[in-house]
């Protein structure tokens, strides 16, 4: 990885997820700053990464790496809702929640994350979306 990469924000994401990819697809869609990069956990990139953070090599999260901090579960997807324009940015207010709580209403969507994306395939990125998976 560059040092231009290793500064720009990281989301490590479960690559055989179809609710995992279309949340990627969904912050691809509406980012206003265009600034993150993704890399599929599975990934040898994903998985260095995860090494270097001392997370497993599953972490059964999705993980933001940002400003040399590691983030997971909720306020992984909060900080994310700050790269996003309007109205998905106000969502990143919930952050002032104490992420006990929030983690539990992550837990749930989490462990339904297979039967709430029924079919959904995992798409390959446009030519301009390319550069900016890492894995």
């Amino acid at each position: 990885m560059t040092q231009a990469t290793q500064d720009k924000p990281i989301l490590l994401y479960d690559g055989e997820c179809g609710f995992c990819s279309a949340s990627v697809r969904f912050i691809l869609r509406h980012e206003r700053d265009h600034e993150l990069l993704f890399a599929p956990r599975q990934s040898a990139v994903g998985q260095e990464l995860l090494a270097r953070h001392g997370l497993g090599p599953a972490p059964g999260t999705m993980v933001l790496l940002e400003s040399g901090r590691v983030f997971v579960r909720s306020t992984a997807t909060l900080r994310i809702c700050r790269h996003l324009r309007w109205p998905w940015r106000a969502a990143a207010w919930l952050l002032m929640i104490p992420a006990p709580l929030r983690d539990m209403g992550y837990r749930i969507v989490a462990g339904n994350r297979q039967r709430l994306s029924g079919n959904v395939s995992c798409a390959m990125p446009s030519n301009e979306e390319k550069g900016r998976f890492i894995g």
